[in-house]
């Protein structure tokens, strides 16, 4: 099967967000999934009503993941020192919200919803790349959950 590009900039996301309508199938971490996109429709429905447009910084994050799903899609699967980048990677996408969680004083509830949605958007997205780095050149992919 040939996968396109469009594939690769919208699978990840589809199947992460379609997991909401069948959050209990599979492992017992498949509820994640669920629970973190409920936490971004709460966060960015508390973000507009307090009129607090900053929040979307909380973008960064999944931007981020999908840059490092492409890369590793452009690169075949061929990543050096793959256990030491992607470890590196969540870690500083883990700072990051901590940080801006930290920062945003008077709206932390909004921050925290969606840093939960980040950070387990960001998991969820480089364990699928990191699971599937022997399988880019055959193009037969592992979701996660």
């Amino acid at each position: 099967m040939d996968y396109s590009f469009w594939w690769y900039v919208t699978e990840p996301a589809t199947y992460y967000f379609l997991r909401l309508l069948d959050p209990f199938v599979g492992n017992p971490l498949s509820f994640i999934p669920p629970i973190s996109v409920v936490c971004l429709l709460v966060g960015a429905l508390l973000a507009v009503i307090k009129k607090q447009f900053s929040l979307l910084i909380f973008l960064g994050s999944p931007i981020a993941t999908h840059v490092l799903f492409l890369l590793a899609a452009l690169l075949g699967g061929d990543f050096p020192l793959s256990v030491l980048f992607f470890s590196s990677f969540f870690i500083t996408q883990f700072v990051f919200c901590c940080y801006l969680v930290f920062q945003l004083r008077g709206i932390r509830v909004a921050a925290s919803l969606l840093s939960i949605f980040s950070l387990s958007y960001a998991f969820f997205i480089s364990t699928w790349t990191f699971m599937n780095l022997g399988h880019w050149a055959s193009r037969e992919f592992v979701p996660p959950l």
